[in-house]
Protein backbone atom coordinates (compact mmCIF):
# COMPACT_ATOMS: atom_id res chain seq x y z
CA UNK A 1 0.00 0.00 0.00
CA UNK A 2 1.38 3.38 -0.95
CA UNK A 3 1.45 6.32 1.46
CA UNK A 4 -1.33 8.02 -0.51
CA UNK A 5 -3.52 4.90 -0.37
CA UNK A 6 -2.91 4.66 3.39
CA UNK A 7 -3.87 8.30 3.96
CA UNK A 8 -7.06 7.78 1.93
CA UNK A 9 -8.04 4.66 3.86
CA UNK A 10 -10.84 4.87 6.42
CA UNK A 11 -9.10 2.23 8.57
CA UNK A 12 -6.07 4.52 8.98
CA UNK A 13 -8.17 7.47 10.20
CA UNK A 14 -10.23 5.23 12.49
CA UNK A 15 -7.03 4.03 14.16
CA UNK A 16 -5.63 7.59 14.41
CA UNK A 17 -8.81 8.85 16.12
CA UNK A 18 -8.81 5.95 18.58
CA UNK A 19 -5.11 6.47 19.36
CA UNK A 20 -5.66 10.19 20.05
CA UNK A 21 -8.39 9.33 22.56
CA UNK A 22 -6.15 6.73 24.23
CA UNK A 23 -3.19 9.16 24.49
CA UNK A 24 -5.39 11.87 26.00
CA UNK A 25 -7.01 9.44 28.42
CA UNK A 26 -10.41 10.14 26.96
CA UNK A 27 -13.04 7.45 27.07
CA UNK A 28 -14.58 7.58 23.66
CA UNK A 29 -16.06 5.38 21.05
CA UNK A 30 -15.47 6.70 17.57
CA UNK A 31 -16.91 4.91 14.58
CA UNK A 32 -15.62 6.50 11.43
CA UNK A 33 -15.99 3.15 9.70
CA UNK A 34 -19.36 1.47 9.57
CA UNK A 35 -18.43 -2.19 9.91
CA UNK A 36 -22.02 -3.34 9.51
CA UNK A 37 -22.15 -5.29 6.24
CA UNK A 38 -25.67 -4.00 5.55
CA UNK A 39 -24.38 -0.43 5.34
CA UNK A 40 -21.53 -0.97 2.93
CA UNK A 41 -21.42 0.02 -0.72
CA UNK A 42 -22.14 -2.83 -3.12
CA UNK A 43 -21.01 -3.05 -6.73
CA UNK A 44 -23.93 -3.14 -9.15
CA UNK A 45 -22.14 -5.81 -11.18
CA UNK A 46 -21.95 -8.06 -8.09
CA UNK A 47 -25.47 -7.69 -6.67
CA UNK A 48 -28.67 -5.68 -6.81
CA UNK A 49 -30.70 -4.43 -3.83
CA UNK A 50 -33.20 -6.83 -2.30
CA UNK A 51 -36.84 -6.92 -3.38
CA UNK A 52 -39.47 -5.52 -1.00
CA UNK A 53 -41.57 -8.61 -1.77
CA UNK A 54 -41.39 -11.64 -4.04
CA UNK A 55 -43.59 -10.19 -6.80
CA UNK A 56 -41.95 -6.77 -6.97
CA UNK A 57 -40.20 -5.60 -10.14
CA UNK A 58 -38.53 -2.65 -8.35
CA UNK A 59 -36.14 -2.55 -5.40
CA UNK A 60 -36.59 -0.58 -2.21
CA UNK A 61 -35.12 2.93 -2.28
CA UNK A 62 -31.35 2.92 -1.81
CA UNK A 63 -28.44 5.33 -2.04
CA UNK A 64 -26.65 4.96 -5.36
CA UNK A 65 -23.71 6.60 -7.05
CA UNK A 66 -22.11 6.98 -10.44
CA UNK A 67 -18.82 7.85 -8.73
CA UNK A 68 -19.47 11.58 -8.88
CA UNK A 69 -22.88 12.16 -7.29
CA UNK A 70 -25.08 10.31 -4.81
CA UNK A 71 -28.77 9.78 -5.51
CA UNK A 72 -31.76 8.24 -3.76
CA UNK A 73 -33.63 5.85 -5.98
CA UNK A 74 -34.39 2.29 -6.98
CA UNK A 75 -33.63 -0.23 -9.69
CA UNK A 76 -35.80 -2.29 -12.00
CA UNK A 77 -35.14 -6.02 -11.91
CA UNK A 78 -36.62 -6.36 -15.40
CA UNK A 79 -34.62 -3.69 -17.27
CA UNK A 80 -31.70 -3.36 -14.79
CA UNK A 81 -32.21 0.42 -15.06
CA UNK A 82 -31.76 2.80 -12.11
CA UNK A 83 -34.24 5.58 -11.33
CA UNK A 84 -33.96 8.74 -9.26
CA UNK A 85 -36.86 8.96 -6.82
CA UNK A 86 -36.17 12.35 -5.26
CA UNK A 87 -38.85 14.05 -7.33
CA UNK A 88 -42.22 13.08 -8.79
CA UNK A 89 -40.69 12.30 -12.20
CA UNK A 90 -38.56 9.15 -11.96
CA UNK A 91 -35.60 10.05 -14.15
CA UNK A 92 -33.43 7.20 -15.46
CA UNK A 93 -29.84 7.41 -14.27
CA UNK A 94 -26.93 6.11 -16.31
CA UNK A 95 -23.62 4.66 -15.17
CA UNK A 96 -24.68 3.73 -11.62
CA UNK A 97 -21.75 1.72 -10.24
CA UNK A 98 -22.54 1.21 -6.52
CA UNK A 99 -25.50 1.18 -4.15
CA UNK A 100 -26.09 0.89 -0.40
CA UNK A 101 -29.07 0.68 1.92
CA UNK A 102 -30.48 3.96 3.18
CA UNK A 103 -29.17 4.74 6.70
CA UNK A 104 -31.60 4.52 9.56
CA UNK A 105 -32.98 7.84 10.72
CA UNK A 106 -32.18 8.90 14.30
Amino acid sequence: MTREELLNSADYWQEMAENDCWREGIKCKINLIDKNKNNQWHKVEDELPSKPDEDSVFSNDVLMTDGEKVYVGFCSYVTKAWYNSTNSIHRTLNNITHWRKLPQLP
